[in-house]
């Protein structure tokens, strides 16, 4: 059950792989089936009468004379001559060496009938055909074997089943088998497809994998929100209950995580990300709303130089927004990079008014003052995306916590939903 969880996971987070391997397989059922060449065999049934025959023991005589001349009988149906009175009849406009080629007869095993099949890619022509011979057989075996030309001896070939083009079998590949087998292929194709990328997947896709990778436990997640494009936290906050309630259970395990520090200092948390897109502004603003909300007082550092500028932060800038509890400090700068002095005057004016104190810089992959304020931060938080962040990524970035000598108090999971699967796989 887990396995089938798991691939179900796997399936939904690349639907897009599927779904182009099953387009493609359309498009190959449907060029297959286009160029095939339609064709239909119509088959026409000869009977071969024996002989005159007076007694017993000539018409025994008479049947296995039938029997014995009955291949050679099929062999004549592929002479030249018998297919241009074919031709003649039905003014074919084609040769005879053209027209044995779709000509084909058969002897019916333990009888004395013979089957003729003449394929053409008209079910109607095909059958006029195979009657058509069916018709000059009996007089072209009565012209090579009356010698005498008797008009009272009648023909040794009957046609006691006449061809028909409703009785045409189609030729080809059915589209029906086509599109089987098409199926077939393309679910062996996506599933070898999926094998390879998450066999060689380095995006992070599990809580466990996670926690793994960074030696630290993911202490709280955010859902998917529209936070992380045009709208802000603060709207989101108030209108999104699910968003709210992860950001309140968050604030609660970061304010715990916080107290074990043991700093005489209101302690300063760095906000840390591998890259910009992992959210991590979403994952400070959502905090410190949190924190706000339940009585908290918060200080709040912009330091991220590099970031898109958010709407929150842009307000809580400009004044138009203030939030109760939360003291904002802009170290937005388009000139000169961020300095370590800047940075502890903003954490000393901010410590003596806050509990907490809340520092979004820029993305590790971004700029080398992430690193300076992960130095002077008293913790760091990491902000990791599923599907965004990769696993080399987290690992560097819990490689330089720990050449800085910054504790790590857990892992924020941002812009995913956790599934029941036994390693917490995320959507």
């Amino acid at each position: 059950m887990e396995l089938l969880k798991r691939g179900w996971l796997v399936v939904r987070r690349r639907w897009h792989v599927v779904m182009i391997v099953v387009v493609g397989a359309l498009v190959a059922v449907s060029l297959v089936n286009a160029a095939q060449r339609t064709e239909y065999t119509a088959t026409s049934e000869l009977f071969l009468r024996s002989p005159d025959v007076k007694t017993s023991t000539s018409a025994y005589q008479g049947d296995l004379f039938s029997r014995q001349r009955a291949q050679t009988y099929v062999s004549m149906l592929r002479s030249d001559e018998l297919a241009r009175l074919v031709i003649d009849k039905l003014a074919l406009p084609e040769s005879p060496g053209e027209l044995v080629k779709r000509v084909k007869g058969d002897i019916v095993k333990d009888t004395v009938l013979i089957t003729v099949s003449v394929t053409d890619d008209n079910a109607q022509r095909a059958a006029n055909i195979a009657n058509t011979y069916g018709a000059v057989f009996g007089q072209y075996i009565a012209t090579v074997e009356n010698v005498n030309n008797d008009p009272n001896i009648p023909a040794l070939v009957v046609t006691v089943k006449a061809a028909s083009a409703e009785t045409a079998v189609r030729g080809g590949q059915s589209i029906w088998l086509l599109t089987a087998l098409g199926a077939i292929a393309a679910l062996v194709v996506s599933g070898l497809l999926l094998w390879f990328l998450e066999k060689f997947d380095t995006k992070l896709r599990s809580r466990q994998q996670i926690e793994n990778l960074a030696h630290a436990p993911v202490i709280g997640s955010l859902p998917p929100t529209r936070s992380l494009s045009s709208r802000g936290v603060v709207d989101t906050y108030g209108e999104d209950h699910v968003f709210a309630e992860a950001a309140r259970r968050l604030s609660v395990n970061v304010d715990h995580t916080a107290r074990q520090l043991g700093t005489s200092r209101t302690p300063a948390i760095a906000i840390a990300a591998v890259q910009r897109s992992d959210g991590k502004t979403v994952v400070a603003m959502a905090v410190a709303t949190a924190l706000a909300d339940r009585g908290y007082r918060v200080g709040y550092i912009d330091a991220d130089r590099f970031g898109t500028v958010s709407s929150d932060t842009q307000a809580m800038a400009t004044g138009e927004i203030s939030l109760d509890g939360v003291e904002f400090v802009s170290l937005r700068s388009d000139e000169l990079s961020l300095c370590e002095k800047t940075l502890r005057s903003a954490i000393n004016k901010l410590a003596g008014v806050s509990e907490v104190i809340l520092i979004d810089g820029p993305a590790f992959g971004d700029a080398a003052e992430a690193q300076m304020i992960a130095e002077v931060a008293d913790a760091a938080l990491l902000v990791v995306r599923p599907g965004r962040t990769s696993s080399v990524g987290l690992e560097r970035l819990k490689s330089t916590m720990e050449v800085l000598d910054t504790p790590v108090i857990g892992i924020v999971v941002n812009h995913a939903k956790e599934t029941g699967t036994l390693a917490s796989t995320y959507i």
